[in-house]
Parts: structure tokens; sequence; C-alpha cells
């Protein structure tokens, strides 16, 4: 006897329980609160992620699954490096000021708020970082090939420095939510490239 079927969508659960931490963060998002917007009971809950932590780890990895997917696009899309850089970082702004709820970008806040006392979730992170500087890269290479900046700078360092202004910039999106303001920002961020 195998027991009761499942009857939910794991992927729409994780969604539900990803907006619920991207709204309030971990400690913040109760048991109760995590049951009534997946719709799942608190024992059903429990037997498909264990805990509240490995309902957060899932979501977690499913917003940075989507997420590397629309960088990924945008990286590697029509345009030169400069172009397709500032495509990343005016997205960036877009996600972070999507309905005007400037609730900023998930993978930040669990930095903040989870990443220095929890090893896993700080790995979650790491190996999401590396994916996104590995783009940020290839983009940044090619443009040195290009010619495109205007002093020919260490591909490797130069992605570390666009990824700080990038995470700086969606930082400020949750802090300042100006459009005009982080728009700016941007253009000053690439032309500092």
């Amino acid at each position: 006897m195998s027991g009761r079927p499942k009857e939910y969508d794991d992927e729409k659960v994780i969604e539900s329980a990803m907006n619920v931490f991207w709204n309030n963060g971990y400690e913040a998002s109760s048991t109760q609160m995590l049951c009534q917007e997946t719709g799942l009971g608190r024992g059903s809950l429990y037997h498909a992620f264990g805990n509240k932590q490995g309902l957060y780890e899932k979501a977690l990895r499913h917003y940075q699954d989507v997420g590397i997917i629309a960088q990924k696009d945008i990286l590697n899309s029509q345009g030169t490096a400069k172009e397709r850089l500032m495509k990343l970082l005016q997205w960036g702004i877009a996600t972070d000021l999507d309905s005007g709820s400037s609730r900023g970008c998930l993978a930040l806040h669990s930095v903040l708020e989870r990443s220095p006392k929890d090893p896993e979730i700080q790995s979650i992170n790491r190996h999401y970082l590396h994916r996104l500087e590995s783009l940020i890269n290839k983009v940044i290479t090619r443009g040195i090939e290009a010619g495109e900046f205007q002093v020919t700078p260490n591909s490797s360092v130069a992605s570390k420095a666009f990824l700080a202004g990038y995470y700086g910039l969606r930082i400020m999106g949750v802090t300042v939510g100006d459009p005009c303001f982080l728009n700016a920002t941007a253009e000053g961020i690439i032309a500092k490239m």
C-alpha cells in the first residue's frame, strides 16, 4: 500500500512558498503563512519538504534557476557587450520595482538574512553567484576582444567589479525605488567599464 496520492503540484507549491519568503523573509514567514499560501496542510508540507528550511532551500533554488535563465537570455542577446550589460542592469531594476512592490532580489535577501548563519544557504548563493559571474565574464571577454572598453580590463576582475555594481544597484532598488535614479546609476556603472 502506497498511501494517499499526492494531490498538489510541487512547482506551484514552491512558487507560492517563494513568494511568501520573498515578501516576508525567512524568519517572518510562519508555517501557517506557508500552509495558507501553498494550500497544503502542515503534515503535507513537512512530508514533502522536511521542514521550513527544506522548503526555503527549494524556493531559493527555484528563484535562482528562473533568474539565471532570464539573465542568460539577456547576456546572450544581440548587441555590444556594454549594451547587453546595460540590459542586465535594467532587467534588475525592472524586476526589483515590479508592480511597485520594491521587494528586491530574493537571493540578495537570503544572503543578508541567512548566509551568515546558514552554510547551506551560503553554498546555494555562492553557486548562483559563480554561474552569473561566468555569464558576465563571457560577455566582458567578448567586449575586450571587440575593443569596446577604453581600458582593456582583466575580464575576471572586470566581471567581479560589474557584479558588485549590479548587486549594489539591486540593493539601492529596494532602498531608493526611483527608476530615474536607478537608471542613472546603471549608466554610471557602464560608463566606468
